[in-house]
């Protein structure tokens, strides 16, 4: 599937159960936020993610108004490999003038970064006239995360990239991701 929409959803404590049994039949990749912005869920789709944002039924779930952002797929799909128990989303906001530049040469580094683990899609997406990039990982668990990112580390390509991503990035963010297993 190839996702074209994210919707962010932050919902009301305790609403992460009955959010993900509307969810089943759907053609979407549904995560909760484990370590980040608690009771949150993002989800990654095409038309059916759209018709659940506008969902008036889930209204006494949500904490605030759904947040759909349109992405422009780079690399990579959401594969569901059943070794996969946790999932990393990253996002970089590069300086305006640097987004294009940025986004080259993470997409150059990605293939000595997927020796080490698979990244399951990179997106961008705009947001209030800046690029977004969002890359999504896959881990069997946090050791595996760890291992990655210390092998990783000791390639020259990739800590030559890094180097460089630290000059231009205004922020950065991770959250943990579980599966909303009801899919």
């Amino acid at each position: 599937m190839l996702a074209t929409h994210l919707l962010t959803e932050r919902l009301n404590v305790g609403a992460a159960g009955a959010y993900a049994r509307n969810l089943t039949g759907l053609e979407l990749h549904a995560f909760s936020v484990e370590i980040g912005e608690l009771n949150t869920v993002h989800v990654f789709g095409t038309g059916d993610l759209l018709s659940l944002a506008g969902r008036s039924d889930l209204e006494a779930q949500r904490a605030s108004a759904a947040r759909v952002f349109p992405l422009a797929r780079r690399h990579g799909s959401i594969r569901r490999d059943p070794e996969t128990k946790i999932y990393e989303l990253r996002e970089y906001r590069p300086r305006g003038e640097e987004a294009e530049a940025f986004v080259t040469r993470m997409l150059d580094a990605m293939a000595v970064r997927e020796r080490y683990s698979q990244c399951s899609g990179i997106w961008t997406r705009e947001q209030s006239g800046s690029m977004s990039v969002l890359h999504l990982w896959g881990y069997r668990d946090l050791a595996h995360r760890d291992a990655a990112r210390a092998g990783v580390a000791q390639e020259r390509a990739w800590s030559d990239y890094a180097a460089y991503a630290l000059t231009v990035l205004e922020h950065m963010r991770s959250d943990l991701l579980l599966p909303i297993t009801s899919l």
